[in-house]
C-alpha cells in the first residue's frame, strides 16, 4: 500500500447549468475548461486519474515532497483557468478537495480497462470537495499535517473549525 495525495474538483453549479444549456454546448464547455486542466496538470508534473461528468480527479504520489505544494499551486491555478470561462455572463467558479493517505492503485477489467486508486484518500478528497466553498480549496487533516512534515514553508493551511462531512464525521 503506498501513499498518495489526491484532488477533486467539481464544478459548482453543473447540476442547474445541464438543465438550462444545451447538451452539446454543455459537453463543448467541458472539454474546453478540462483540455486546459489537462495542460495544466502535464506542467505540474502530476497524474490525472480520471473524470466522471463535472469530476476532475487527480493522484501524486508523496516523492517527490513537492508534489504537495505542487497539487496546492496547481489547484489555484485550475480556480483561475475556470474564473475565465462564463455561462451567459456568470463566471464558473470551482470546488477543490484533497486528502492524503493510503492508497493502492489498479488498472480494473479487461475491456475498456481503466487506471483507479482505491481506498479512503479518495473518498475524503471527493468529501473535502463537496464540502468546500466555490473557488476554495478545502484539504484534510492528513492533507494538512503532511504539509506540515514535508513542505512547513510553502503552504499555509487554516484551520476553519469542525464541520460534519458525510461519512466522516466531525
Amino acid at each position: 500500500m503506498q501513499r498518495a495525495a489526491v484532488l477533486q474538483l467539481d464544478i459548482c453549479n453543473f447540476t442547474g447549468m445541464s438543465q438550462t444549456m444545451d447538451a452539446l454546448e454543455l459537453a463543448n464547455m467541458v472539454h474546453d475548461l478540462f483540455s486546459h486542466f489537462d495542460d495544466a496538470v502535464r506542467r505540474w508534473g502530476l497524474f490525472k486519474m480520471d473524470t466522471v461528468g463535472d469530476a476532475y480527479i487527480l493522484q501524486a504520489s508523496n516523492y517527490p515532497p513537492s508534489h504537495f505544494d505542487d497539487m496546492v499551486q496547481l489547484g489555484k491555478e485550475l480556480i483561475c483557468i475556470t474564473k475565465r470561462f462564463n455561462i451567459a455572463g456568470v463566471e464558473l467558479s470551482l470546488r477543490v478537495g484533497i486528502s492524503f493517505g493510503s492508497a493502492a492503485g489498479a488498472v480494473i477489467g479487461v475491456h475498456r480497462a481503466f487506471y483507479c486508486v482505491y481506498g479512503d484518500t479518495t473518498n475524503t478528497a471527493a468529501r473535502m470537495c463537496k464540502a468546500a466553498r466555490p473557488n476554495q480549496i478545502m484539504c484534510s487533516e492528513n492533507f494538512a499535517s503532511a504539509i506540515l512534515v514535508f513542505q512547513p514553508s510553502k503552504v499555509i493551511c487554516r484551520h476553519e473549525g469542525s464541520m460534519l462531512i458525510k461519512g466522516k464525521g466531525e
